[in-house]
């Protein structure tokens, strides 16, 4: 099932007949007994701030859509990289390696890191155990691909 996200949090949308309020509430809810520090982005997106050792300040999107609650980010712009097959190797190890996370191209060509979650089970517990995997996934996937990297644009 795809949400149709766009990854940039600036435009990350949910077709409006894919957003369940009670969702909404629900992941509203969750964050709020967290222990994020959170932003509120559009009416079902919150951004939480982190800070990786390779990556930097980089920012987790959070929003739901179609009965998934999605947790992500962009590791490198379009602009920002370029992919010789030593780099998509290293993206399809990492693929495997990397417990729980999916590891992409959105349809602006970004590269990102992101977990999809049931909504229905989802919980406090499960969501500080995603934001940490994708945290860390892009911490390690922004390590490997460094070389590969142009950070001047």
């Amino acid at each position: 099932m795809s949400l149709l996200l766009s990854l940039s949090v600036t435009s990350t949308a949910v077709p409006a007949d894919q957003v369940d309020p009670a969702t909404v509430s629900k992941l509203a809810q969750l964050l709020d007994h967290s222990s994020y520090s959170y932003t509120k982005a559009a009416d079902n997106v919150w951004t939480i701030k982190f800070q990786g050792k390779s990556l930097g300040e980089f920012k987790l999107f959070v929003t739901s859509g179609g009965g998934l609650i999605v947790i992500g980010t962009v590791v490198a712009s379009k602009g920002q990289f370029r992919t010789p097959s030593e780099m998509t190797l290293k993206l399809l190890r990492l693929s495997n390696d990397l417990d729980r996370v999916k590891i992409g191209l959105d349809k602006d060509g970004d590269l990102f890191v992101r977990i999809e979650a049931s909504a229905r089970v989802f919980d406090g517990t499960e969501l500080k155990a995603a934001v940490e995997q994708v945290a860390a996934a892009a911490d390690e996937v922004h390590a490997a691909i460094k070389p590969f990297l142009n950070l001047t644009k």
